[in-house]
């Protein structure tokens, strides 16, 4: 049988949406290993929402760990099992940091780069591109090239539109996210808007309503264009496993658009919108609050996998050619035959 110290918990959800990233607070505990221990297990028990998804036994989770915490256990070794603790969820929205470090899931491993930014610079973007918000854009073989580095730069309405003004007369468009970790997804929105032209369900969130581990509930969540200028010309969104949270749910949002085409490899998820929290010694944490479903019934969390893989291979390497954009090009001149 568990014995399990009960936590008076607050539940928060903040649907501002301003970013990826939401507060959570605890109250007050006393700070020794078992309750930080405690307070840090019971808190994902009842507010992490992906335990069934992932077929995970949070109790046996418990079982392994709780065993190895006792009183007079430093705080280093601490550290080293809860972050082992969280490792266990395979959840890069869900880490822990102190000042031994931090513990975070690495999505990105085993999967290779499909990224050279030496050979984007030397080999596309070379002496001259465009700048804007953040974003490098140019026309390569008549077809509208722009790369964003990230969604944590600001993306201005006006700013997007006069790049797409500088590339009106283009065939097609390749945006190019590679790398892309995340951050304000408002940025993200801005570029989708230019898009669409009505609006449409591009997500459904799962959010916790209680404490059990199924006790879920939907919201919808629209594209809502505004002055949109509805692109409809061939788009190619570039990918690969480095994309994370933001740039999942833009890529999410572009992928159900008949003239979107996605080429690379599959993002690196993180549908969870992370909720931040504090453990009684101090010790900060944040966990995935909610689910996201493409509505299709695709989960996010694990990735969007591409219309076509595509990896860079070591003789375009040495070519300094960079593989997807060389498919992304010749994709969109057949499209427009």
């Amino acid at each position: 049988m568990i014995i399990r110290v009960r936590v008076l918990y607050i539940f928060i959800i903040l649907l501002s949406g301003s970013s990826c990233e939401k507060l959570m607070m605890d109250t007050d505990q006393e700070n020794t290993a078992m309750n930080n221990f405690q307070v840090l297990w019971e808190n994902l028990d009842r507010n992490y929402p992906f335990f069934t998804y992932k077929n995970i036994d949070w109790d046996s989770v418990y079982n392994v760990y709780q065993p190895t915490i006792h009183e007079d256990l430093p705080d280093s070794t601490l550290f080293k099992i809860l972050g082992e603790m969280i490792l266990t969820l395979k959840d890069a929205h869900t880490d822990i940091w102190s000042p031994y470090g931090k513990f975070q899931y690495d999505y990105t491993a085993d999967h290779p780069s499909n990224f050279s930014e030496s050979i984007l610079k030397q080999g596309y973007l070379k002496y001259f591109y465009g700048l804007r918000d953040g974003i490098k854009y140019k026309v390569l073989d008549s077809i509208g090239y722009l790369y964003i580095e990230s969604f944590s730069t600001e993306i201005t309405d006006e700013g997007f539109r006069e790049i797409l003004a500088e590339l009106s007369d283009v065939k097609g468009y390749i945006i190019d996210v590679r790398n892309n970790k995340g951050g304000n997804s408002k940025n993200g929105v801005i570029v989708a808007n230019h898009f669409f032209d009505s609006k449409k369900l591009v997500e459904i969130n799962y959010f916790k309503t209680g404490p059990g581990h199924n006790e879920l509930s939907p919201m919808n969540n629209y594209i809502i264009p505004k002055k949109s200028l509805g692109i409809n010309k061939p788009t190619v969104i570039l990918c690969n496993r480095s994309c994370f949270s933001a740039t999942s749910f833009f890529v999410c949002w572009m992928s159900i658009l008949p003239q979107v085409t996605l080429i690379g490899d599959t993002t690196g998820g993180g549908g969870g919108t992370p909720h931040y929290s504090e453990l009684p010694n101090g010790w900060g944490y944040r966990y995935s609050s909610n689910q996201t479903y493409r509505p299709d019934g695709l989960n996010i969390d694990k990735g969007i996998p591409p219309d076509f893989l595509v990896y860079q291979s070591k003789k375009d390497s040495r070519r300094n050619e960079d593989s997807l954009i060389k498919f992304a090009l010749k994709f969109i001149r057949e499209s427009g035959k």
